[in-house]
């Protein structure tokens, strides 16, 4: 049964079971995605999903893993500030209920704040670059640092 994970039983789940790890970044016209595979799990900015409907969203996810083998996804969590969830948070919680029920995925979400910034920094894009798929680069690559690093 697909589930919500923790990131601590995310991070248990990935290490003992050697899981890849599709990371997105949500947004409300784009889905930035990048992927980290097992053993290494190195972080690589994928590519943008144009937004559609939630079940062609879904549907070209799952052709996603045809090409790019992954069994688990982390999606970044756009709290505020203050750690308070505001309707993006609660529009982007929405989206991994879904995506859990729909694809079977277990499902993780993680904190977000500042990584459109940081991608920005890291990559410099010309003016009309989109940088989706380096955040959930950047939000995968936090995620796997701050949980995996102690348990490998």
């Amino acid at each position: 049964m697909p589930i919500i994970l923790q990131p601590i039983e995310f991070a248990n789940l990935l290490t003992k079971e050697k899981l890849s790890v599709l990371g997105i970044d949500y947004g409300s016209k784009n889905l930035g995605l990048a992927i980290a595979s097992s053993p290494t799990y190195v972080t690589t900015p994928l590519d943008i999903l144009r937004r559609k409907t939630l079940k062609k969203d879904f549907q070209a996810l799952q052709e996603l893993q045809k090409e790019v083998s992954f069994q688990t996804v982390l999606i970044g969590l756009p709290l505020n500030m203050d750690g308070s969830e505001g309707p993006m948070a609660q529009a982007t919680k929405q989206f991994g209920f879904y995506l859990k029920d729909y694809c079977g995925w277990p499902v993780c979400f993680w904190d977000e704040r500042l990584s459109s910034v940081e991608a920005l920094e890291r990559t410099q894009p010309k003016k009309h670059d989109r940088i989706d798929h380096f955040a959930a680069h950047i939000i995968l690559e936090s995620y796997l640092q701050r949980h995996l690093s102690n348990n490998q």
